[in-house]
């Protein structure tokens, strides 16, 4: 009905079942997650796509074959960025480019240079023309992934406490504090402090400024044992 998606009774059949064949061509990559180090400079590495078909699937020449590489947000009608990906400076991929190897009449291997800075992660598909008419199109991998992942490496950002970050507490009551950071040491040897003023007149430095002392106990008499109420006496 549109309105409670996920619930299986608001979904009907419409129509009879339909099979999705399998895809004709396919795509494996030397990584199909790539990691990009340096947080000003790009990343330059070479990653090599081989497309193969199963035999007799299509006639077409590999030697014709083009592959070019998209941002996933985009569809194939659009041309490869080549200041992120370059095969000799082409718009696309193709037996002219530079590692262009055919390795059997039904797979071809292509040679992607990526220059990737940190703001260039994301996922990418990877577009194929097989020569036949068609155009471009993308092109799932051999194990069904749709895309190459483009990641930040682990500790691209600085270890340490976030800062800027606000509390509350209720006074007279015994209140749990998290303080939340990136890639922290545990166990920590780091410590909070708590600053009795605010504003501009905070001094974080100073000991002075911080005037908290732990809250009196009501009750500060011993426990005893109690003999005549115990038993066994």
């Amino acid at each position: 009905n549109g309105l409670r998606c996920n619930e299986p009774a608001s979904w009907s059949v419409v129509g009879s079942p339909f099979t999705v064949g399998v895809a004709t061509y396919t795509w494996s990559a030397t990584a199909d997650t790539v990691a990009i180090t340096g947080s000003i400079a790009h990343t330059v590495r070479q990653v090599g796509l081989t497309v193969t078909r199963p035999a007799f699937a299509t006639f077409t020449d590999p030697s014709d074959w083009l592959v070019k590489v998209v941002d996933s947000s985009l569809d194939c009608r659009h041309a490869m960025d080549t200041t992120h990906f370059s095969c000799g400076g082409a718009q696309s991929c193709g037996s002219l480019s530079p590692g262009f190897t055919i390795g059997t009449q039904d797979s071809v291997t292509f040679v992607v240079t990526l220059s990737l800075a940190m703001t260039d992660a994301g996922s990418y598909m990877v577009c194929f023309n097989d020569a036949s008419g068609s155009g471009f199109a993308a092109i799932p991998s051999t194990t069904g992934e749709r895309h190459i992942t483009v990641r930040k490496p682990e500790g691209t950002s600085p270890r340490g406490v976030f800062r800027g970050q606000r509390f509350t507490a209720l006074a007279g009551a015994t209140t749990a504090i998290n303080v939340t950071g990136h890639r922290l040491l545990a166990p920590t040897d780091s410590k909070i402090l708590l600053n009795a003023k605010k504003g501009a007149t905070a001094a974080c430095g100073s000991n002075a400024e911080f005037a908290f002392s732990p809250r009196p106990l009501a009750d500060t008499t011993a426990p005893t044992l109690l003999t005549a109420a115990s038993l066994p006496s």
